[in-house]
Order: C-alpha cells, then sequence, then structure tokens
C-alpha cells in the first residue's frame, strides 16, 4: 500500500496479528527402567458400620512390597484408623530409600481409599502432598521424618518419601478382567462384601447366601458359590485369602505393564499418574518432532478456541417414544485416531478479520444460519448457560474452518466475522497413531489380550491429553475455623470433612471477586479488613505450605478441537442421506434404517465402519 495515500485504510482488506506461543517440547526416554523393588501395592477392605453411623470402616489392610506380602487385621481392642498407621509404618521401616523413587499403588485409590488415608495419617504423624485432577486425587506425596543411624553410629532424623499412585487411571478396568487379561498367575477371588457388620467380624459358620457375593454388580457364578460351599467357613481366612489375592494379582499387573511400558516404548511408568499423562510422554519422547510446531495455547486465546471444542454428540430421530421396528447398528473403527490422521492447526496463531471462509485453516466466529426445515442437524451450538442445543435459525459461535466449508455443502448459510489462522500441519500423529493401531491389530491375532490393552489405551489417550484444560487447583487440609474464612474469599470446588482429625480437606482455585467481596463489605458485617489478613496469612503460612497448587498442563485445545470436528463430520454424509434415515448417532457410532455400502465397512481397517448389530426392535 501506498503509506502516503488518503485512502489507506479504506485499501485495507483486513488486518492480522501474529502470536507468539510456546511450542510443545520433545520428551527424553528414561535411562534407566525402574526395579521391582521400588514398587508395591496396597488395598484396604471396609465395610459399612452402625456404630460408625454406617460408614465405610477399614477391618483389614494389606500391602506387597518387593516380593514380599504382608496382611493386617483388625482386632478387638483396636480403632480402625490404626491399621492404616501401622500399615504404613512398616511400610517406611521396610523400604529401602537410597534406591530411587519408590512408588506403591492402590486400584481405585482415587475414587475410594484416598480419603480414608488422608484422615488416619493426618493422626499417624505423617505430611501429605496431594496432586488433584478433576475432583479427584490421583496421586499423594507420602513423607515422614525417622530416626536412623549413620556411618558413625549416630542418631540423625531423616526425611523419608513414598509416592502413592492410582493405577486405575493408568489403566482403566476392573482389577478382576485385569488379572483375566494379563494371564496372572493368581487371579481375584470373591468375598461376601456385604454380609459384614459390627457383629460377624469373626464369623464361623456356614458359607453366606449368594446374594453377599457381589464384584463390580456381579454376581459370583453358581459353580463358583458351590466351590466354597462349607459348613465351617472362617470370614477371618477367607478374608485374608481374598486380599492375598487381589495384593497377588495386582502386583502382577503392574510389573508386567510396567515391562511392557520400558521395554516398548523406553518410559518409566514411576513418573507417571495417568493413562493421558503416559500417552503424552510416549508420544514426545518416541514420535514428536520439533518441526511439528504443536502449539501450547493458554490464557484468552486458549479460553476462546475452547469455544469451538465440542466433545461426542448423540443424536436420536424424532421418533414416537424413541421406538424403532428395524435397523442397522455400525461402531467406527478408532474414530478419534483416525481423525488425528488429518491436517491438524499448528504454528503460531494469527488474528484475522478476513471474512473469507477460504482464506481460513483454524477457526473462525461466524453467524450460521441453519437451512429451512432441516430434519437432521449438524452442527451444535453452546448457549449463555454453556448447554449444547442444536438451533433452527440463526446463532453466532466460534467453530473450526473445515467445519464451516463442510456445512456450507448440506445448505447452512454462514457470515464470517473473523477468526485465528493456523499453519496446517500434515502427519503429525501418523506415526504414532498407525504404529499403535496395527500393534494392537496383530497383538490381538496373537491372543496377547495385555499388550493390545497397552496399545489401545496409549493410541485412545493422547486426544483427550491435548485438550485438557488448564486448571489450577490447590488441594488443602485446614481447621474447620480456616475453613469458615477460606470459604468467604475462596472459590471452593469440593469440600470433605475429616471426621478423625475434625479437619476439613477442600480443593479451590482463584479468590472469590473482589467486586462481590466489597459489596459484602459494604453492606454486612460479614467480612472486614481483620479477616481478609487472616485469611492471607493462613494461605502463607502452617500445614499450606505442604500443599502446592496443582500446574498447568502442556495442552494444545485447537487440535483437541480439531479432531473432534473431524469426527462429527464423517457422520454427515449418513445424516444428510435422504435414501436412508438415520435413527441414533454418537460419538462413532450409528443406527441406520437401511444397511450402509459394503465399502465402507471393515472389521479391522482404522476409519471404516464395524457392523455390530441388526436391531429387531430397539428403544432409544
Amino acid at each position: 500500500y501506498n503509506l502516503n495515500s488518503e485512502n489507506l485504510f479504506t485499501e485495507i482488506k483486513y488486518i492480522e496479528i501474529r502470536y507468539k506461543v510456546n511450542k510443545m517440547i520433545q520428551t527424553p526416554k528414561h535411562q534407566f527402567k525402574i526395579s521391582s523393588n521400588n514398587m508395591g501395592v496396597f488395598d484396604l477392605e471396609t465395610y459399612k458400620s452402625e456404630k460408625f453411623n454406617n460408614q465405610q470402616i477399614v477391618h483389614a489392610a494389606g500391602y506387597k512390597w518387593s516380593g514380599k506380602e504382608v496382611i493386617y487385621n483388625l482386632k478387638p481392642d483396636e480403632l480402625w484408623y490404626e491399621i492404616i498407621i501401622k500399615m504404613f509404618n512398616d511400610l517406611f521401616e521396610k523400604i529401602d530409600f537410597s534406591s530411587g523413587k519408590n512408588v506403591i499403588y492402590a486400584h481405585n485409590l482415587s475414587g475410594f481409599d484416598a480419603y480414608f488415608i488422608i484422615d488416619a495419617l493426618q493422626l499417624g504423624g505423617f505430611k501429605l502432598n496431594l496432586i488433584m485432577k478433576d475432583k479427584k486425587i490421583i496421586s499423594i506425596k507420602l513423607s515422614k521424618i525417622f530416626e536412623v543411624t549413620n556411618k558413625n553410629g549416630e542418631l540423625v532424623n531423616k526425611v523419608k518419601t513414598l509416592h502413592l499412585h492410582d493405577s486405575f487411571l493408568i489403566i482403566n478396568s476392573p482389577l478382576a478382567k485385569l488379572a483375566k487379561d494379563f494371564n496372572c498367575t493368581q487371579l481375584k477371588g470373591w468375598f461376601p462384601y456385604d454380609f459384614l457388620n459390627d457383629e460377624n467380624l469373626n464369623y464361623i459358620g456356614k458359607t453366606p447366601d449368594i446374594k453377599f457375593f457381589i464384584r463390580n454388580g456381579i454376581n459370583i457364578d453358581q459353580a463358583s458359590y458351590n466351590s466354597i460351599l462349607s459348613n465351617n467357613y472362617n470370614i477371618i481366612d477367607e478374608k485374608n485369602k481374598y486380599l492375598s489375592s487381589d495384593l497377588n494379582a495386582h502386583f502382577e499387573v503392574m510389573v508386567k505393564f510396567d515391562d511392557m511400558v520400558y521395554q516398548k516404548f523406553g518410559i518409566n511408568l514411576s513418573q507417571i499418574k495417568t493413562a493421558s499423562s503416559l500417552s503424552l510422554t510416549i508420544y514426545t519422547s518416541n514420535y514428536y518432532k520439533l518441526i511439528y510446531n504443536i502449539p501450547i495455547l493458554k490464557g484468552w486465546i486458549e479460553d476462546v478456541i475452547r469455544k469451538a471444542y465440542f466433545g461426542g454428540l448423540v443424536f436420536r430421530a424424532k421418533t414416537k417414544l424413541g421406538e424403532i421396528v428395524k435397523g442397522f447398528y455400525y461402531d467406527i473403527n478408532a474414530m478419534y485416531p483416525f481423525c488425528m490422521l488429518k491436517p491438524m492447526p499448528v504454528g503460531n496463531p494469527v488474528y484475522s478479520t478476513d471474512k473469507n471462509l477460504d482464506n481460513y485453516f483454524g477457526f473462525c466466529y461466524v453467524k450460521i444460519t441453519p437451512p429451512k426445515g432441516l430434519k437432521v442437524p449438524l452442527i451444535p451450538h453452546r448457549n449463555k448457560f454453556g448447554e449444547l442445543e442444536y438451533p433452527d435459525s440463526t446463532f453466532e459461535g466460534i467453530y473450526f474452518s473445515e467445519l464451516l466449508k463442510e456445512i456450507i455443502k448440506y445448505g447452512y448459510k454462514i457470515e464470517i466475522t473473523g477468526g485465528f489462522k493456523f499453519d496446517r500441519g500434515i502427519d503429525i500423529f501418523k506415526g504414532f497413531v498407525m504404529d499403535n493401531y496395527n500393534n494392537r491389530l496383530i497383538a490381538g491375532l496373537e491372543g496377547n489380550l495385555a499388550l493390545k490393552i497397552l496399545y489401545k489405551l496409549i493410541m485412545n489417550s493422547l486426544y483427550g491429553r491435548l485438550g485438557m484444560k488448564d486448571i489450577q487447583h490447590r488441594a488443602v487440609i485446614v481447621t474447620k475455623e480456616e475453613y469458615e474464612i477460606l470459604r468467604k474469599t475462596k472459590n471452593i470446588v469440593s469440600s470433605i470433612d475429616l471426621p478423625l482429625s475434625g479437619d476439613v480437606f477442600i480443593e479451590f482455585n482463584n479468590n472469590i471477586s473482589k467486586d462481590a467481596i466489597n459489596f459484602v463489605t459494604e453492606n454486612t458485617n460479614l467480612i472486614n479488613e481483620d479477616l481478609k489478613l487472616k485469611t492471607e496469612k493462613i494461605l502463607s503460612e502452617g500445614n499450606l505450605d505442604n500443599f502446592p497448587k496443582l500446574r498447568g498442563v502442556p495442552s494444545s485445545v485447537g487440535i483437541a478441537a480439531a479432531i473432534t470436528a473431524y469426527a462429527q463430520m464423517m457422520l454427515f454424509p449418513f445424516k444428510g442421506d435422504p435414501n436412508n434415515k438415520i435413527i441414533y448417532s454418537d460419538t462413532d457410532s450409528i443406527v441406520m434404517e437401511k444397511k450402509i455400502d459394503d465399502n465402507l465397512i471393515s472389521n479391522t481397517e482404522i476409519g471404516k465402519f464395524k457392523f455390530e448389530h441388526e436391531i429387531l426392535e430397539g428403544y432409544f
């Protein structure tokens, strides 16, 4: 342009601003594999106690470490939490803390066992460091000062640390199934959970009724029940056998899984807390190249582009009570991994006022008008309450550019007001997806279920990690007095009373709006300057120093949004087929009134449909 022109601003077609963002980095493989001597498992057994207001009470505990198994039973003169304190004190005495990081696993720690442990170990003099994710405790760093004898024969204080991880967050499957799939030498047994109460903890007699033997919602089969029928059923002996089978099966699964992860990918399981972090570490250490230029989006850009991120969408045709007489059910082979093979938005985002959709590969602010008489909606909208809807009139939002280009073919009218342009990343996940997909198929053909689980887990978990929200939470244990102060100034996400210590476990993120606090201050006597000072003191002193906030995770929500958009686009031809009515669809499945083309079907080819069922009668 002629900068001296009087028509400078009328000649400008659009304005663009390039933002520099951090890029995903490569991760080195781990040099050494963790020894099985540095790894163990533990478990707690509980029952519902009327004496403790129908709360679950620990009546047995056990661990297996470095091949050694120890089981503890509640004694008549013992309080339930003393078992936990004793078990971890014994562990700290026996573990060799000079040989690297020590990790012990509980299966479903975050869903159940964690709160028993927190409450008990608070009383046992242990220091706890918690890491939170999605209102769940995913790991606990447990430490305690012990007196030890040094080389000079002197007693000195030494801090010992043990990391508690949740194996269920790494391998999301019931332990009984894992033990079978991993071909363990000892499988998970059966125990009458619901039979136990305060009065029969030492029961000896006839085997409890079959109705008490339930595991993960499944009743024991008659043959297995017949094999344990007895008039001399000893509840303590059977509990010990059951707990032992759990510990041995769990330990064998973790040793095998740890070995597979290291042998195949050079990653130490001790450094991993979730399946998504395992998948990301494998990708960044084995497949990612810096030239792929995957952006780490944060701040307002991340917040805006996240609005274009829609997960799995469910559709049901408007039929009477959702009933169908006949239909054909299909599922897509590895839908999200297949979509990861397509071009991805990478590089530094460019904010643009360009109104030409053809110039975009990225995300566009857009006004959308659906076609009249639309029977099957294609594109969702998130209203001001965050709820998904399918409007039949004009609406506005931000969407992936390739999705917008596709819906035009189905009669949608769009008006671009601006957006973000990205570079087009080609094949940045191809090696990762195809290696794991093909290896999974081979493992299945060879009957190696454990290896098949590993490859499927890795392949399916990366997408979610890329879309993970950059949330910073703090998990703290405070007195009730401190809690009353904090809840008036902090955004409390969750809180749980700890009955043993009388403290409160809370998870919170940022401060409540200062405007809101000022309003309350000016209009009531609930909050004053003295209260604010007390709050700041609580946050900077005492036991709160033991609980650092969870750091933001490296994610690229633009890529996650593109993957889900591509997944939606895969179903457009079926939703818009005038000759074959779609009855139902979700993320990766469809139910059609008639059969689909045979060329689209394969039981093994990634991205193709697998015929699951011919439905004779159905209800959605």
